[in-house]
């Protein structure tokens, strides 16, 4: 297994969520440095770099397969833990961009590590953000999430996501919020 841990620092500070991202971007669109196949198709790496880059331009990858899954196993009860197909896929990312919580983290800097998996088209990341609370100036440090990243031909056909949704909300000082959507659940 190769680790690979690169940083990506903003020149301005941008304000954005930890998993909401408003733009997608051309499939061909790639980190800097990085370099696909010889046939041109993006590596598992490029694209989870890719998605790494998204948490502060908030472009995400627009190379989801026709039928890619998105999974997020630690999804709030009532909210989808699966979701299937590139529009969907790309509507649910729009979708919460505009949310107003999307907007209570100013993320500043995030510190990504691969690790590149025995099947080249696999990749596993985790992203640790830092930034500054909107509302408060507060800095933050969170261990945001850790992805599973399947690709193949280029495409995107699976990402598990499993985000830490308790550590973004203590981080947001939105836990008051986060406990009353869970007593509505009970």
């Amino acid at each position: 297994m190769t680790v690979v841990r690169r940083s990506f620092l903003l020149a301005s500070v941008m304000t954005g969520a930890l998993a909401a991202v408003p733009a997608v971007a051309d499939a061909a669109t790639t980190t800097p440095g990085a370099t696909a196949h010889s046939s041109g198709e993006l590596t598992a790496l490029q694209v989870a770099e890719q998605i790494a880059a998204s948490v502060q331009t908030k472009v995400l990858p627009t190379n989801f397969a026709e039928n890619a899954v998105y999974v997020m196993p630690f999804a709030i009860p009532g909210t989808p833990q699966t979701i299937t197909g590139s529009a969907a896929i790309l509507a649910h990312f729009q979708a919460g961009s505009s949310n107003p919580a999307s907007q209570a983290l100013e993320i500043q800097q995030v510190n990504p590590t691969y690790y590149q998996g025995q099947d080249p088209g696999v990749v596993v990341f985790e992203l640790e953000i830092q930034g500054v609370v909107t509302a408060t100036g507060d800095a933050f440090t969170l261990n945001s999430s850790i992805g599973v990243l399947t690709v193949r031909c280029g495409e995107i056909v699976s990402w598990h996501d499993y985000s830490n949704i308790i550590g973004g909300s203590a981080a947001a000082g939105t836990i008051p919020q986060l406990v009353t959507v869970l007593d509505s659940l009970a």
